[in-house]
């Protein structure tokens, strides 16, 4: 005897196979993703020297990766400063605050997406190095002189930088740089291009 069914009755089963279809198309697209992970503590993975600083003197070690932006009055980045900070032997990072107090170094890049002519400072990517140690007294730095070149190929010239008196925070989630790079902590306070009249502050 052949089973007959009712138009109800395939308007069911049709609704119910492609629900079953839409959920399996789902559950594989999804198999395929890994979540990322941000270290709390400072840690930058994608960094500049892969924990180790190069133009360092002495016994320099990673503390923490820091990034200061300065901001048009629309509200557009001018120029980011992306920062790797090292310590002289053991320097301890903690989640919001470091427990060190002594000489740092740092590393790092900067981006000038609007230049200054009476600062001498074009736009372009600057590869950053220390010129100066400066000190770290948990998150106050002061007196750090670094130096930065244009990345090989850019415009510009080289560009003495001064951080006299700046700060370093946690921040709430970590932000990612023009660089492409994680930064858990915060540069603030102004930085000095060339002279001392060309003041910027970074947030």
């Amino acid at each position: 005897m052949e089973t007959q069914y009712s138009n109800s009755q395939w308007k069911h089963w049709s609704t119910l196979t492609l629900l079953i279809l839409v959920s399996a198309i789902f559950v594989f697209a999804g198999c395929g993703k890994k979540k990322s992970s941000v270290n709390p503590y400072g840690y930058n993975p994608y960094g500049y020297g892969n924990g180790t600083c190069a133009s360092c003197t002495g016994n320099s070690q990673f503390m923490l990766a820091a990034l200061g932006v300065v901001y048009t009055a629309q509200g557009q980045p001018r120029m980011e400063l992306g920062l790797e900070f090292f310590g002289a032997g053991q320097a301890a990072t903690q989640n919001s605050y470091t427990q060190y107090s002594g000489q740092v170094q740092a590393q790092g890049r900067l981006y000038v997406n609007v230049g200054d002519y009476q600062c001498n400072m074009a736009p372009g990517q600057y590869n950053v190095t220390t010129v100066q140690p400066g000190t770290m007294e948990y998150q106050s730095i002061y007196d750090l002189m670094l130096v930065a070149t244009p990345v090989s190929g850019g415009a510009g010239v080289q560009l003495q930088i001064s951080l006299p008196s700046n700060f370093v925070s946690a921040r709430t989630s970590s932000q990612v740089g023009m660089d492409g790079r994680t930064y858990p902590y915060r540069l603030q306070n102004p930085v000095y291009i060339n002279t001392a009249s060309c003041r910027f502050f970074l947030e």
